[in-house]
């Protein structure tokens, strides 16, 4: 299915993020999910941005 996922690192005001964004297909349907972890924490945020009526993803090519 392709290259692993990549850990990148974001600085914001001194702290530290780590993110990486996934795309994959469910139900048919394309799906790009950016999760974003702050450097000494394990709780993850995920955003899924889901193709739609009006809505576009990358389509994988990033």
């Amino acid at each position: 299915m392709g290259e692993a996922r990549r850990v990148r690192r974001l600085v914001v005001d001194g702290t530290v993020w780590f993110w990486s964004l996934r795309h994959s297909h469910r139900d048919g349907t394309c799906r790009d999910s950016l999760s974003l972890t702050r450097e000494g924490t394990s709780t993850r945020l995920s955003i899924v941005f889901r193709a739609g009526d009006g809505r576009i993803v990358s389509g994988g090519g990033y």
